[in-house]
């Protein structure tokens, strides 16, 4: 996975034909994964506190795509 910009993530992700889902749905903030109808892990937003200290904000995110 290579980290780009959120633009570029949903220029890119917006296009395809995709499922999202929540992994660590128990842990917020969450990550996003962006899948294919077959599976492939297309890209993933991952979120997380500021400086990671849980419960500053604001919160941020990470765009990942597949390589």
């Amino acid at each position: 996975m290579t980290e780009v910009t959120k633009k570029k993530f949903y220029d890119t992700v917006g296009i395809l034909n995709v499922r999202v889902s929540v992994e660590n749905v128990h842990t917020y903030p969450y990550t996003s994964l962006f899948k294919m109808g077959n599976g492939k892990l297309m890209g993933k937003v991952v979120g997380s506190y500021t400086n990671g200290i849980k419960n500053q904000y604001p919160i941020i995110s990470k765009y990942y795509l597949s390589n």
